[in-house]
């Protein structure tokens, strides 16, 4: 089968999730999948430099709630989000492991 039409143009760049912060690095990325649909992912970040940052993590879809996972069982903490985009304050040297759920169409 022939196509009609050109593929459309490519950007220079892309990306699926995006740091805003070069003094964060994730750590791990791994998918949060309820039955046998993704319904959000789950990443684990880490300060590397010493110093607070207000970190922005961006995904390639509207996220509609994320948290902090806190260690030893604790309560989570819920994080301010908005649209495609979730802010969590991190400390000199901490680990942060952050769930964000996708909200559906």
């Amino acid at each position: 089968v022939l196509s009609q039409t050109a593929a459309p143009p490519r950007g220079g760049s892309g990306w699926l999730f995006h740091l805003d912060c070069r003094n964060v690095v994730a750590t791990r990325w791994e998918p949060l999948v309820e039955g046998d649909r993704p319904v959000g992912f789950r990443v684990r970040l880490l300060e590397t430099e010493g110093c607070s940052a207000r970190l922005r993590i961006r995904s390639f879809r509207a996220v509609r709630s994320a948290q902090k996972i806190n260690p030893a069982g604790e309560s989570p903490d819920a994080l301010s989000i908005q649209d495609d985009c979730i802010t969590i304050d991190i400390s000199p040297h901490q680990w942060v492991q952050v769930e964000g759920r996708f909200a559906h169409s």
